[in-house]
Parts: structure tokens; C-alpha cells; sequence
């Protein structure tokens, strides 16, 4: 995780859709407070012999909902089929409701582009998620000072959210972000990482900072 001023209690939303082989999540999970799986989050779990503290959801994408007799009732909250949030919404507000305020998300690549979307706009609430990891890339929160240890010449690329205007430093990137003033639909595509760390400081507003995490030196491919 990289630090981004989290505190050291957060919890951990397991979601469906594809998700990252379970060594790049390890040190996030085993040091999570509490572990929640959102409807075939629990199918990702489960693969990872990892159970889940609640599993919350409709459970009609659940490969099979017997798995959910191991649960005690106080451990699966049941929603209806027809709601307002999506499951990962609902994981995500019990967990900041009840639990902590901090929370990462896991899972929920591939697929649907609105699906997509919507676990992005996460970001855009004041109680945003302070990272999003998928089987390929790793959103993160970038509010305050953020420092990234990414090794020289890894591809970033930045993104206003929120309803402020994001005005920001940085140290460390081929093209700095000193002077620049982003709102909503604007970008910084493919920045190039130079120094490790690179920093962010933000001056106003949030961004989220995208790259992929099979380029972090973390043994290679993809195993379990």
C-alpha cells in the first residue's frame, strides 16, 4: 500500500469481476481489520482460501450459495434484488458506516463498462475509497502528500475526482504537475515515473493515481 496518509486500520471489500492474483493483495488482506466480500467476491475468497468476516449482497451472482450455510446469520447481510446501490456500493457503506471510514476495494475488473464506472465513481464521495485493485491495475486516492515507490519508468497516469478542483506538485515524474489546475474531464495520461519515490502534494482537491501493478517487482507472473 503505498502511503497516501491511510491510517493503519482499514477494511478490505472483495467485489466480483476479475481480480488480481491473490500475492499482489496478501499484505492488504492478512493486515485488513475486517474482510468483506460483495456477492461473487466471495467465489474470489473462497479461491484464495481466504474467508470473508461478512458477505454482503443479493448473492445472485454467488457460483454457489450453499457456501453461505458456513456463515452465521449475523454474517451475511442479505439485500434485495432490486435496490438503489450495487452490491459493492452496499459493502462499502457498511463497512464505512459501521466500521472504518478506510477502505480498499479488490476485484472488479473486466466486465461491464458501467460496472466499471461505477465502483470508479467511489472516488468522487467524501468518503472515497483510498484504493480500487483490479487484475491488472491499482487505482489510489491521492489527497495530501502522497509518496509511490514504482520502479524508473513505470506509467502513471492522474485523474481529477471530487467536486473541488485539484491543483497539485509533484517530484519525481518525467512531466511535473507543478501549476496545473484539473477539473472534472480533464487528465493526465501516461506520466513516466523517474525517481523513486515520486510524490504528489496536493494544494486542493483529490486525484487518483492509475498504474499497473504487474509492473511492481513482486516475483513475476501471474500464480496464486
Amino acid at each position: 500500500m503505498q502511503d497516501n496518509g491511510v491510517s493503519k486500520r482499514w477494511n478490505v471489500v472483495v467485489t466480483g469481476g476479475e481480480a488480481p492474483p491473490r500475492r499482489v493483495v496478501k499484505s492488504l488482506i492478512d493486515n485488513a481489520e475486517l474482510v468483506i466480500a460483495a456477492d461473487s467476491g466471495l467465489d474470489t475468497c473462497l479461491s484464495w482460501e481466504v474467508e470473508p468476516d461478512l458477505v454482503v449482497g443479493d448473492m445472485d451472482s454467488v457460483a454457489n450459495t450453499t457456501v453461505l450455510e458456513r456463515f452465521t446469520h449475523d454474517r451475511v447481510i442479505k439485500a434485495p434484488r432490486e435496490k438503489d446501490e450495487t452490491d459493492t456500493e452496499l459493502a462499502v457503506r457498511y463497512s464505512v458506516e459501521r466500521y472504518s471510514e478506510q477502505v480498499a476495494i479488490v476485484g472488479g475488473g473486466g466486465g461491464r463498462v458501467d460496472h466499471l464506472l461505477g465502483i470508479f465513481s467511489l472516488f468522487h464521495r467524501a468518503q472515497a475509497p483510498f484504493s480500487w485493485i483490479t487484475d491488472r491495475d491499482e487505482i489510489t486516492r491521492v489527497d495530501g502528500l502522497f509518496r509511490c515507490d514504482l520502479p524508473i519508468g513505470t506509467t502513471v497516469s492522474f485523474f481529477p475526482v471530487g467536486r473541488t478542483s485539484a491543483r497539485m506538485r509533484s517530484k519525481g515524474l518525467k512531466w511535473k504537475l507543478d501549476g496545473l489546475e484539473w477539473s472534472s474531464g480533464d487528465a493526465g495520461l501516461s506520466n513516466v515515473v523517474t525517481q523513486r519515490p515520486f510524490t504528489v502534494e496536493m494544494m486542493s482537491g483529490r486525484l487518483v493515481c492509475i498504474h499497473s501493478h504487474r509492473t511492481i517487482a513482486q516475483g513475476g507472473g501471474d500464480e496464486q
